[in-house]
């Protein structure tokens, strides 16, 4: 990922987070995560001050009466950067930006009306069609082993056992294994989670 998006997402996350009065540490970890998987460390510190610079002060705890509107001003900006963000990258490198917003957000699971606004005009500007933006979202929230709903995610149970396999397994070792997996049909593109308590092969 090039430095002008990372810079362009930085600023994303921040303005995302800054609607509700500022970041809460689980939210900054998201970010930490995200840039120690792409960047070397040296590199990490000066895309992080970037991020914290915009994102508000660190928080304990989650504010009441946060829920506004973006302002004018981060408004235009958000959408400036949704534009030279969509000039650079490919269509599935926006459903893939797009994803990470949604993780970030899922971070604390604070699914606030200024957070989501935010979230469905990236969608619009990057002109992802609203039934694969609703399946994205679903997948996002999906944690259970119940039937999402949703004909692009399939939802596999470790208890359903492997009949084939050549070594029988203790089944009952898994029995908390879920793995999740999102089709993006429009760029051919998946997505896997699990949830596991054990070392998932």
């Amino acid at each position: 990922m090039s430095e002008a998006i990372l810079k362009a997402l930085m600023q994303l996350f921040a303005l995302i987070i800054k609607q509700d009065g500022g970041m809460l540490l689980s939210e900054r970890e998201y970010v930490v995560n995200f840039l120690n998987k792409q960047l070397n460390h040296d590199s990490v510190n000066a895309f992080l001050e970037l991020f914290d610079r915009d994102a508000g002060p660190l928080m304990y705890h989650v504010p009441k009466g946060q829920n506004k509107p973006p302002s004018v001003k981060d408004s235009v900006k958000i959408f400036s950067i949704c534009r030279q963000i969509n000039k650079t990258l490919n269509q599935s490198q926006k459903v893939v930006v797009l994803m990470m917003l949604y993780e970030m957000v899922n971070s604390d699971k604070r699914f606030t009306r200024s957070r989501m606004n935010i979230i469905n005009t990236v969608s619009e500007v990057f002109r992802i069609s609203p039934e694969e933006f609703r399946s994205i979202e679903m997948y996002i929230k999906h944690d259970h082993a119940g039937d999402p709903g949703d004909g692009s995610i399939l939802v596999h149970r470790q208890s359903e056992g492997c009949p084939d396999c050549e070594e029988h397994t203790d089944e009952s070792k898994h029995e908390h294994n879920l793995i999740i997996i999102l089709r993006i049909s429009s760029v051919d593109l998946y997505f896997i989670k699990h949830y596991s308590d054990n070392q998932l092969f």
